[in-house]
């Protein structure tokens, strides 16, 4: 839960606004699709952004607000990840939501960095993976860690966060980088399965 403060008090007659951003639609769809639908049905405006394939139609169907994003998820380049960075800085002082829930690394890193300086009530980062550059050797890869252990400081800041991890060795690497208190971590077992779609059968 999240102290919105006076945000409530102003808006207690509006839609609070939810905003997903997320790498890529599908993996939206895969993994994150049923707490937006939640939130629908709790009465938000939730909006997604992300880099769009073929899903977009999908996507409406549900009810969602769509913002296309540009996201290479394998790109490294300063001058990709500041216009990324801008792109979803643009779109928080757009959009304006209450609260962003953001997946995967580049979203967390440069929606986290964004959300600080647009000044958005609340930051839920979902971290699944520290990914490559923590587990890779050498100076040129010690460098890096060090580059995005400052950015995950920066980015895991805000004031009013929540930070989502799926197992306890992520914890501890990133908990020691980025400062984050007890308060600020919560840990699940994965994503999860709708049972209703997989079923145990006979062998």
């Amino acid at each position: 839960k999240f102290n919105f403060g006076d945000v409530e008090k102003v808006r207690i007659h509006m839609k609070l606004k939810l905003l997903f951003v997320v790498n890529v639609d599908w993996f939206f769809l895969s993994h994150r699709l049923p707490i937006a639908l939640e939130a629908l049905r709790q009465g938000y405006e939730v909006h997604i952004a992300t880099t769009l394939t073929d899903k977009i139609k999908v996507l409406q169907g549900h009810g969602l607000v769509i913002h296309p994003l540009t996201l290479d998820r394998s790109g490294t380049g300063l001058w990709a990840a500041s216009h990324e960075a801008w792109q979803i800085y643009r779109l928080f002082k757009d959009v304006k939501p209450d609260v962003v829930h953001l997946v995967t690394i580049k979203p967390v890193l440069f929606g986290g960095l964004a959300a600080r300086f647009a000044r958005v009530p609340a930051v839920v980062s979902a971290v699944s993976g520290l990914g490559f550059v923590f587990v890779a050797k050498g100076l040129k890869a010690a460098v890096r860690r060090w580059l995005v252990g400052g950015l995950y400081r920066w980015a895991l800041g805000h004031k009013n966060q929540q930070v989502i991890f799926q197992n306890p060795d992520d914890i501890t690497c990133l908990a020691k980088i980025a400062h984050l208190s007890d308060q600020k971590v919560t840990i699940v077992r994965g994503s999860g399965v709708d049972l209703t779609q997989y079923r145990v059968k006979p062998f």
